[in-house]
């Protein structure tokens, strides 16, 4: 044979043998393809249909679907698990984060220096609420010397923690101070990088698997949404019935049925969860591929599509899931999006999975925490796991957000997330906002201590409010949005954190305080969104100030009062309505008027006083009439009566008060006295700020409105002298114990300095820079403050104590407790100047021992005559809640100006002396009376202050003095203690003690 013919069949053979091997491995190929996908079919048919024994089938026919996917004929003699596994595994020593999670009652600890989002913050001059964290680390990785010398906080996790320690996580903590068994994620990202790239065909096949079961999960998941939707899923009665058509029938599935797919669906889910745990277990670099994974699309048509609405309705979401009759391709919806979209129907223990897989994600991923938040923020509405609503830990709620949520508010505080949010959501950033308000008028019925969902809704709508870089470019966008929002949602507090109560059943104590008590409780756990709500309107209007803007400034300013005159109308008609169908109400909250002094300094920006305030609302408010003024200012009055502070109708508390009294039940007792203690911690201890913001809104309603107090039906004098009226007809112990109240509210208004400086903590001179200087209104300010120092120091008696444990004690009424050490040095002296002063022990000045000036304590009002009886007779000499060396100069001026609105109008001392000489008048309803006297002396004895007075109010005093001095009075104070009884004046020791000082001023010789 010739050499090209021996050529020529070499070649034809070697060709043929190329064939014959390719089709070979083309068929194997093709049989395994084959395998796979008839597998998969089977997978899919079988796994809903089969019996709970028949599950574990099931598991092994999904461990052969990833086998099958990730064949490879040259190398089919190791399995998956040898093929992946990582054999340097002594490389990522120490490597990863901290995995200790937070529960209840857990300590952890923030480190202040270490923390990315504080960093950010410290670039402006905004402070940070004392409660607000935004690293946690447990007790191991903190102490360490990564921390050494580091600023930082000890916190106790309270219900709301779940959340795990950050060491190790990049994106949140700074990576230098990581500890040494916790060193992140750099290096496994190398070597994942790496086996991405030269194992392709592996990670490719691995990919297929995860996309196919994922489809086959969500594909599932949205018809059964869709069944739910369309009213096709029923109960059995109603397939058995009659009534409906065959067609129908065929298209409906039972709820038993509905129960059954939703189990298998999250059989589905938790084996694809579970295998991601399986392969991070062989090879840790894998976490790399998670965030890869749930960022991509689907290949395969599904129903489902979301689209944003052509039609948008008020408070209602502006986007929704459209399920389509024919399927489709979508390579808009990553598989995190379906998963969100398709939430509702993914079970507790999948819940927490995806959770912790997610977290993992986030660690070793720099931009993956971005595609969390904004995917959650647009869709968070439809994740809710309403069927897992009914019952959770025995409680009832009304629904879940996902576990997930906690990683949201862990990244929701970031510039960098804020930045892209806004730039991908627009006006879809405010969604949260708006959805919470819906939450909240829908009323729903929550018995529970911790309302996880109102809780998550919480920390992601205000969080973006606290940061002033973010603040500014929400309001040069968004500012009406943002009001609306923020005043809907007071409105929805005010309305429906309430107590409802037929009149008809109200005056039958014993039958309805239970109901009452009931409710209160309910609404208890809504405290934290008072405080979160006063905090929002405190970032705000100190925001816009820090960032220096007056264009913004004046831009904005309108929308607050717009809509602060809007809330005030609406809420006028709401009790109009509750008014006419005879129903007695009392809100928790009352944010919707609260924020008012914010507002008026925002817009004034001077220390309060009647012009100031009047020209807030002259400059601000245009009044088409002056009765349309009149019945605005009414309004504030009825708004604020019916606050539980003020204590209107029905009641509540003073009730509460008489039912202790009646009720021989001491464990029911007690657990009452508790609950009622929580309560009033809530209302008026510092930290929430409540009483504060309440007092000095209320101060500024008075020194605003030009009408008479006393012929004001709303207003709390006309209250008071109601009162009065009532009890000279009858003896009625809820009456007395309301009208006491009543007067302690009075006093707050007029002599507590504390409201001023917690409104405005920590932001005094941003407000009001004339503080900075030295003129009679800073006097007046730091007067006041060494008032407070030198109360808590010489109420301790003779003990040696620190500036701590002055700042400790000042606690109950101050907020600011920096103010403390940086001007204790006013009334105190130390031993050795050139020292630390804070290890020293404090000596109070000689002329300051003995002085505890009460009227700044007056928030702790049960307690406060018992210590000015002890101070009494320790230091030889008559105590009265007005305090030691009381000067109508040391009050700040606005409420220099009520207290001579008040006392000066002759009509109302008059009734008082008319109410004190009533025979009828009880010994027990002195004390409310006398201290009213008691303003009114030391108003008359402050005259010769002629600064603080004009001629036209020089002769009004004149006019009360003459008033009070009368024979009748004098008398009846000359004789009132000598006419108690043995109980009474056991009973009514701190009474007897200013009838004293009273008969003193009026038997002065002129």
């Amino acid at each position: 044979m010739k050499r090209n013919q021996k050529l020529a069949l070499v070649t034809i053979g070697g060709s043929a043998i190329a064939a014959a091997a390719f089709y070979y491995f083309y068929k194997r190929r093709q049989n395994i393809q084959y395998r796979y996908q008839s597998i998969l079919k089977s997978f899919s048919q079988q796994v809903f249909t089969c019996d709970q024994f028949q599950l574990n089938n099931m598991s092994l026919k999904f461990d052969q679907l990833i086998h099958l996917a990730t064949y490879d004929e040259s190398d089919n003699q190791r399995t998956l698990a040898e093929k992946l596994e990582f054999q340097q595994k002594d490389q990522l020593e120490n490597e990863g984060n901290c995995k200790k999670g937070f529960r209840q009652g857990s300590q952890f600890y923030e480190c202040l220096d270490c923390s990315l989002i504080r960093r950010e913050i410290q670039k402006t001059k905004k402070s940070i609420e004392e409660d607000q964290f935004y690293l946690a680390l447990c007790e191991e990785c903190f102490l360490t010397p990564q921390h050494k010398g580091h600023r930082y906080k000890k916190i106790e996790g309270g219900d709301t923690i779940q959340f795990k320690c950050h060491c190790g996580e990049s994106n949140i903590m700074d990576k230098n101070c990581f500890c040494n068994n916790h060193r992140g994620f750099e290096k496994s990202k190398g070597f994942f990088e790496k086996e991405y790239l030269t194992n392709t065909k592996l990670w490719k096949g691995i990919e297929v698997f995860f996309l196919d079961m994922f489809h086959l999960l969500f594909d599932n998941m949205v018809d059964l949404i869709k069944m739910n939707e369309n009213g096709r899923v029923i109960d059995e009665n109603q397939k058995q019935s009659n009534n409906m058509q065959k067609k129908n029938k065929k298209d409906c599935i039972t709820l038993e049925q509905y129960k059954h797919r939703t189990e298998r669906i999250n059989f589905i889910l938790r084996l694809i969860l579970n295998k991601f745990n399986e392969l991070l277990e062989i090879n840790p670099n894998i976490i790399h591929f998670i965030p890869i994974i749930f960022s991509k699309t689907l290949k395969k048509p599904i129903a489902l599509q979301f689209k944003r609405l052509d039609k948008i309705i008020p408070d209602k979401c502006k986007w929704a899931r459209i399920f389509k009759e024919q399927k489709e391709i979508n390579n808009d919806l990553t598989i995190y999006e379906y998963l969100l979209l398709s939430y509702e129907l993914v079970d507790d223990q999948n819940d927490e999975i995806v959770a912790e897989i997610l977290r993992a994600a986030l660690k070793v991923n720099n931009t993956f925490y971005l595609t969390l938040c904004e995917k959650f923020m647009k869709m968070f509405a439809f994740s809710c796991r309403i069927q897992n609503a009914i019952v959770k830990n025995g409680n009832y709620n009304v629904g879940f957000f996902p576990s997930l949520s906690y990683l949201v508010i862990d990244y929701i505080s970031f510039q960098s997330t804020f930045d892209h949010l806004i730039e991908t959501l627009g006006d879809d950033i405010l969604g949260p906002l708006s959805y919470l308000n819906a939450y909240l008028s829908a009323k729903s019925s929550v018995i529970s201590d911790f309302d996880e969902q109102l809780y998550i809704l919480l920390n992601i709508c205000f969080e973006m409010l606290r940061f002033v870089n973010q603040l500014k470019v929400l309001f040069l966008k968004y500012p009406e949005g943002i009001i609306s929002n923020l005043y809907k949602i007071c409105f929805a507090l005010f309305t429906n954190n309430s107590i409802q109560i037929n009149q008809e059943i109200s005056k039958n104590l014993p039958e309805n305080i239970k109901q009452k008590l009931q409710k209160m409780y309910v609404y208890s756990q809504y405290r934290q969104i008072e405080k979160i709500m006063i905090f929002a309107f405190v970032n705000i209007c100190e925001g816009l100030l820090l960032i220096n803007n007056e264009e913004l400034i004046q831009k904005v300013l309108p929308l607050f009062v717009h809509y602060f005159y809007l809330g005030v109308h609406n809420s006028q008609l709401f009790l109009n309505n509750l008014a006419k169908q005879k129903i007695e109400f009392c809100s928790f909250s009352a944010t919707i008027i609260s924020h008012l002094p914010l507002l008026v300094a925002l817009s004034e920006r001077k220390m309060f006083s009647e012009s100031v305030v009047k020209n807030f609302f002259a400059k601000n408010f245009k009044f088409k009439t002056e009765q349309d003024r009149k019945n605005f200012f009414r309004s504030l009055h009825l708004i604020a009566s019916k606050f539980i502070i003020i204590n209107s109708e029905p009641g509540i508390m003073s009730q509460t008060e008489v039912w202790l009294l009646m009720v021989n039940n001491n464990q029911f007792n007690q657990g009452l006295k508790s609950f009622m203690q929580a309560l009033k911690d809530f209302l008026f201890l510092p930290y929430y700020r409540i009483y504060d913001f309440f007092t000095l809104t209320h101060s500024l309603i008075l020194l605003a409105d030009d009408q008479p107090f006393i012929s004001t039906p709303e207003s709390l004098i006309s209250r008071y002298l109601q009162g009065c009226d009532n009890l000279k007809q009858n003896n009625d112990l809820t009456q007395l114990i309301k009208n006491y109240q009543f007067f302690y509210i009075l006093c707050q208004n007029l002599i507590d300095s504390t409201p001023f400086y917690n409104v405005f903590s920590k932001c005094h001179d941003l407000y009001f820079p004339e503080l900075s200087q030295n003129d009679e209104n800073q006097k007046i300010f730091q007067q006041n403050i060494n008032e407070i120092i030198i109360t808590c120091i010489n109420q301790q008696g003779d003990k040696k104590i620190y500036i701590k444990d002055v700042e400790q004690f000042s606690k109950i009424i101050l907020d600011q407790t920096n103010l403390i050490e940086s001007n204790i040095q006013q009334v105190c002296t130390f031993e050795d100047q050139s020292q630390n002063i804070q290890s020293q022990y404090l000596k109070i000045q000689n002329g300051y021992k003995q002085k505890l000036y009460y009227r700044h304590l007056l928030r702790v009002k049960e307690g406060l005559e018992d210590l000015c009886i002890v101070a009494s007779d320790v230091n030889n000499q008559n105590y009265s809640i007005l305090g030691s060396d009381f000067k109508l100069q040391n009050l700040f001026p606005y409420q220099r100006e009520i207290y001579k609105k008040l006392i000066l109008n002759e009509e109302f001392i008059g009734q008082i002396v008319s109410i004190n000489l009533n025979a009828e008048t009880k010994p027990a309803f002195f004390s409310a009376i006398n201290h009213i006297i008691l303003l009114a002396i030391q108003l008359i004895q402050s005259k010769s202050e002629l600064e603080l007075f004009s001629e036209e109010e020089i002769t009004k005093i004149e006019k009360i003095e003459s008033i009070l001095k009368n024979e009748q009075l004098k008398e009846k104070y000359m004789n009132v203690n000598n006419n108690l009884s043995a109980a009474q004046k056991q009973d009514l020791q701190y009474t007897m003690k200013i009838n004293q000082m009273i008969s003193e001023y009026l038997n002065q010789k002129e």
